[in-house]
């Protein structure tokens, strides 16, 4: 669940009714949305999401799609060099923010469970 709040100082106030139980123990992540009078800065995940694949090269319909998948081609690369193609054009300064238990603690970063013990 994704929620807009504000911190008045002390505690954080949600910008619309949430449906939760009171006195509910819960994990956040907080994230600083940006002034309006500053630029817009991708996440990491953000960048490679929007340039990973070559939208062009995509079939267009299900039928299409089909297809594509039995199709084969001598320039046809594997789908890691193609990450590793991808991930060269990732500015430095965004690889250094990803965290680097980020496999072994994938549940942690994306469900928000407490880490385990490795």
């Amino acid at each position: 669940m994704t929620v807009s709040a504000h911190f008045d100082g002390k505690v954080l106030i949600p910008d619309q009714p949430l449906d939760l139980p009171t006195n509910r123990a819960l994990i956040l992540h907080i994230e600083a949305v940006a002034d309006a009078d500053s630029s817009a800065h991708e996440s990491s995940l953000s960048w490679i999401a929007a340039n990973a694949v070559d939208s062009e090269a995509l079939p267009t319909d299900l039928a299409d799609r089909n297809d594509f998948c039995l199709e084969s081609s001598s320039d046809t690369q594997p789908i890691w060099d193609v990450i590793a193609e991808n991930m060269k054009r990732v500015p430095a300064e965004d690889l250094a923010q990803l965290p680097k238990d980020g496999a072994s603690q994938i549940d942690h970063y994306i469900y928000g469970v407490p880490k385990r013990e490795l």
